[in-house]
């Protein structure tokens, strides 16, 4: 992943700009899934505009530009390994999952940086 946009990413995780949503990449409140805030930067790197919840002609996940300027695969699912603490066992789960899970914007942040 392009160090910039992951440093970008991480950092507006852990700020106070963005309340967490679910499902979707914006909701009707103006609320970000962690994908969401991706695409929001890249809004605001590129100067494009949301169309109500759809960024580019996307609503859950994002529109190729926003994989290529961040520098990953298009349609990559930023898999990262998480630990089941019941049976101690680490799986690979999707950001996407853990935003829906309500896993907290600062904890994603934290294994963005570590992960990807």
């Amino acid at each position: 992943m392009n160090p910039d946009v992951k440093s970008l990413w991480t950092s507006a995780l852990r700020s106070d700009q963005y309340r967490q949503g679910y499902r979707r990449l914006k909701d009707s409140n103006g609320c970000f899934c962690v994908l969401g805030v991706l695409c929001d930067l890249h809004a605001k790197a590129h100067g494009n505009e949301w169309k109500t919840f759809s960024y580019l002609g996307s609503n859950h996940f994002p529109p190729p530009e926003v994989y290529e300027w961040a520098g990953v695969p298009v349609g990559h699912r930023f898999a990262v390994p998480f630990l089941n603490g019941r049976i101690n066992r680490v799986y690979d789960l999707y950001l996407d999952t853990l935003n829906d899970r309500q896993v907290p914007f600062s904890e994603l942040a934290d294994l963005i940086e570590k992960h990807i």
